[in-house]
């Protein structure tokens, strides 16, 4: 554009209009407003990963937690099974011997009173007194003496049996004679006396 020079001096005088100044100062103020603008967007990114990772975190304690839960369900589930079969073999284990317990011949009888307590060891005390109690109700003393006699015998060599096993040296059986003893044998007061 063609400058106009005054009559006074020779400075150029511009065609611009007087108010042209603040868009002049708007390139400076945004270039100033630049790193501003950069350090908020970038404190907004960075909080926004931070609660990611947060959120993150908190899930995987959550599946780890759920995760045990579901384990200790499994195991639960696995220890009633193992307590149902136990049960069914005890079943088997009696009707096996079903026949020898109530039939006539003595040594069968005795023979499948030990066998049992062999098999049933945390059964054993109860064993012992469902058969007191049969001879108390029979008329045939003496073969029923003899079964009560049996049955003792074979209770107490069970108990040798169990306090033997508690101090075995191999651990699964200490941990299995243990368990036997908690489940039929905690009201029994002669094993405490094999202790001794």
């Amino acid at each position: 554009m063609p400058e106009e020079t005054s009559g006074a001096s020779d400075t150029p005088v511009s065609s611009k209009p007087s108010g042209s100044g603040a868009w002049d100062k708007i390139p400076g103020i945004l270039a100033a407003l630049n790193p501003i603008l950069l350090l908020a967007i970038g404190y907004f990114l960075n909080s926004g990963i931070e609660r990611t990772k947060v959120a993150i975190e908190q899930t995987k304690v959550q599946i780890e937690e759920n995760s045990a839960k579901l384990q200790d369900l499994k195991t639960a589930a696995e220890t009633a099974t193992i307590a149902v079969h136990d049960r069914v073999d005890k079943v088997k284990v009696i009707s096996d011997f079903l026949n020898d317990l109530s039939g006539p011949d003595e040594r069968r009888r005795s023979l499948a009173i030990e066998a049992i307590f062999i098999a049933l060891p945390d059964e054993a005390a109860r064993l012992v007194k469902v058969v007191e109690k049969f001879a108390a109700k029979r008329g045939d003393i003496a073969a029923d003496n003899k079964d009560v006699a049996a049955a003792k015998d074979a209770l107490a060599t069970t108990r040798e049996s169990l306090v033997a096993d508690m101090f075995s040296v191999a651990r699964p059986t200490r941990q299995a004679t243990l368990s036997t003893l908690e489940r039929g044998w905690t009201n029994d007061l002669p094993i405490v006396d094999l202790l001794d």
